[in-house]
């Protein structure tokens, strides 16, 4: 073989591995950059951006831009890339959207609007585009706005005839499948598996979706905030029983469980000390008094431990919930919201003594197993959650 003929081999044997390898791996997922409990992965919009001819024809649409304030960054390389942005809605729960972030998309000659809920006028501003871009992260529950937000721009998606892209994000509470209802208080989905749900089991016909996927991520809860979404659900779900933490500010309510005083004897507060220690909390005695009310509320601080392993929300609310509903000084009260944020009024008659706990369980297996079971169909990544089971914390 003649040296030119070597020459040229060698040429094109780095060509090929400077150009097209890396090509290859990237669209095999091994190129990755977020970290997901330890594995590197390719998010959505690196997809989105990073492999152009398959997502090319997506930019003859003009989109209105759903997007978080942790997501806010995205929307530059969007433009940048030619996506006919027309309109932004920045979820804006805590209203910590700058004016300067605001004066940055100015220049951009796009209208921005704040999102802190589901309106109208959200609505009315979809009209003047044909496509909805989703970018936003999702906690994993039913009590995250974003269930709502999510369904209810499908919902007019489908009455408008529209396009919904999905820029699919991580689901930190992604390991497990827990709770009553149709779908579950925690289903386990990433925010493109849920918007497939929507569109195969709870629209009345499919919508136009796109999914750009994350590429390489791995299912599993996410160790570095799954322990504080643990307690932040388990309150929440409390805070709907009054006069369980009434009347607090989202400061309180995300780390105690208070009560009007004297509700509880010393005795019964040791106890329930017990019950919230042996559930995987730290507990600190908390009194806090309400100047505007003018009532007086003791209880506990609480501070999950790091890393709890197969901590069920929901069981932790089926016990304490149980535990309280048996004490004589105090009544109960279970708002509407109880009913709404739980799927089901399952748990409610459990807890007023018109179901037994076996037919509370048997309930709620069943609605978990049917979920599942169309779940696995519109899965995206594995490894598959896991279906926990109903149990209450025996004294």
């Amino acid at each position: 073989m003649n040296t030119k003929l070597r020459s040229f081999i060698k040429l094109l044997c780095i060509v090929y591995l400077v150009i097209f390898i890396p090509e290859v791996i990237s669209e095999k997922g091994k190129t990755k950059q977020e970290i997901n409990n330890g594995n590197r992965y390719l998010t959505s919009v690196e997809n989105l951006l990073k492999n152009k001819r398959f997502f090319y024809g997506l930019k003859k649409y003009e989109m209105a831009l759903i997007t978080d304030l942790y997501e806010f960054k995205n929307i530059n390389p969007l433009l940048n890339q030619g996506f006919k942005i027309k309109s932004l809605f920045v979820l804006d729960e805590k209203g910590k959207f700058q004016n300067q972030q605001f004066n940055e998309i100015k220049n951009k000659k796009i209208s921005v609007f704040k999102l802190d809920k589901y309106k109208k006028d959200f609505q009315n501003s979809l009209n003047n585009v044909n496509a909805v871009i989703f970018n936003v992260r999702t906690f994993g529950t039913r009590n995250d706005p974003i269930f709502d937000i999510l369904l209810n721009t499908m919902l007019y998606a489908l009455k408008n005839d529209k396009r919904v892209i999905i820029l699919d994000k991580p689901n930190p509470l992604s390991g497990f499948i827990e709770g009553s209802g149709r779908i579950p208080i925690q289903y386990g989905l990433t925010v493109a598996e849920l918007a497939k749900y929507f569109n195969n089991y709870i629209l009345q016909k499919p919508i136009k979706l796109t999914v750009i996927p994350m590429i390489g991520w791995k299912r599993g809860n996410d160790k570095n905030i799954s322990s504080y979404l643990y307690q932040k659900n388990l309150l929440d779900f409390l805070s709907k029983i009054e006069p369980i933490n009434k009347d607090l500010d989202e400061t309180l309510l995300k780390k105690t469980l208070l009560l009007p005083n004297k509700s509880l004897s010393m005795w019964e507060m040791g106890y329930l000390e017990k019950i919230c220690k042996r559930l995987g909390f730290y507990c600190k005695n908390y009194s806090y008094y309400n100047k505007n009310k003018k009532n007086y509320l003791k209880g506990f601080c609480l501070s999950s431990r790091k890393n709890l392993k197969k901590f069920s929300s929901f069981n932790a609310m089926l016990t304490l919930a149980r535990f309280f509903k048996n004490r004589k000084k105090i009544k109960f009260n279970y708002l509407d919201s109880f009913d709404k944020i739980l799927g089901s009024d399952d748990a409610k008659k459990f807890l007023n003594n018109k179901i037994s706990f076996e037919d509370l369980r048997v309930n709620i297996q069943r609605s978990l197993q049917d979920f599942y079971f169309k779940s696995k169909k519109i899965l995206l990544y594995k490894p598959y959650p896991v279906v926990n089971d109903v149990k209450i914390l025996k004294s």
